[in-house]
């Protein structure tokens, strides 16, 4: 086989290759776009807060019987604040376990998401435009080097974290390459 013809072949293995690359991303990220519908979020949610509400239901229901097994008498009114407190609890609990479902789903779809959503820089770069992002949340792409280098500053000092020079800032803030 020829020099030219040995090129083409490598050539032709490399563009399958791409191309099977191509239809494995494009198939994962169909999979991340599924799991990021609010259908399915919503669904996620909505079946974590009815798993605490049914624990929390057979739980009041194993105190009722329990209070019932000494004799009291759970149509007297000085109990009826139990099964109030019971329900207001078992709302506040099914609502944080529908947010830490979420909250879950959403660190999920960020670490699956692939390649091109990977960290750029230094988890201090990340923190600083996180802090960047708190602090100017209308965006900060306009905002003085200097006055962003001193708000964020001053933020990592009430958070007791050592302050980074100058040159980190600016990496951070994308006004430096390097």
């Amino acid at each position: 086989m020829s020099r030219k013809a040995k090129k083409r072949v490598k050539a032709a293995k490399r563009v399958k290759a791409a191309k099977d690359q191509f239809n494995r991303n494009q198939g994962q990220n169909k999979a991340v776009q599924e799991r990021a519908s609010p259908q399915h979020i919503a669904a996620r949610m909505a079946a974590a807060a009815a798993g605490v509400q049914q624990a929390d239901a057979q739980a009041l229901q194993a105190i009722k019987q329990d209070l019932q097994s000494y004799g009291i008498d759970l149509s007297a009114g000085r109990y009826a604040a139990l099964d109030q407190a019971s329900r207001v609890v078992t709302a506040a609990a099914a609502v944080a376990a529908a947010n830490q479902q979420r909250a879950a789903i959403m660190r999920n779809q960020a670490m699956s998401a692939g390649p091109e959503s990977q960290r750029r820089g230094s988890r201090t770069w990340d923190l600083i435009r996180g802090i960047a992002d708190e602090l100017w949340p209308g965006g900060w792409e306009y905002v003085p080097t200097g006055q962003m280098i001193w708000a964020v500053s001053e933020n990592l000092k009430n958070r007791n974290m050592p302050i980074p020079k100058r040159d980190v800032f600016l990496r951070a803030f994308g006004r430096r390459k390097g």
